[in-house]
């Protein structure tokens, strides 16, 4: 019984974790927003095509994965595939990068 309890268990996280053929939202890193506010700064991404920052709605990540090589100092815009979540807090803006993909 106990191996049964495993084996559905292993199962039904296979299916629900995310792998690499996981569906990613395509988006836009913008820029670095420089904005002094209490809801601003970091990297700028919008999920529509318009690569110009501040024209387009966009939600602010604090850090992106070490391994995109992506900095303050890249050459903006960059065109991404992300896996990310909305962060619980006082900003309603920010998000946190999981996985990215440079296209």
């Amino acid at each position: 019984m106990y191996k049964s309890l495993i084996c559905i268990a292993f199962v039904l996280l296979t299916f629900i974790s995310c792998k690499e053929d996981c569906e990613l939202d395509q988006a836009v890193i913008t820029g670095v927003d420089y904005r002094l506010c209490i809801c601003c700064g970091d990297f700028m991404i919008t999920f529509s095509d318009n690569p110009e920052p501040y024209e387009a709605e966009f939600k602010l990540a604090q850090e992106l994965p070490e391994s995109s090589g992506i900095t303050n100092e890249s050459n903006f815009p960059i065109y991404v595939k992300i896996d990310w979540r909305e962060k619980q807090g006082f900003c309603e803006n920010f998000i946190e990068v999981k996985s990215l993909e440079i296209l």
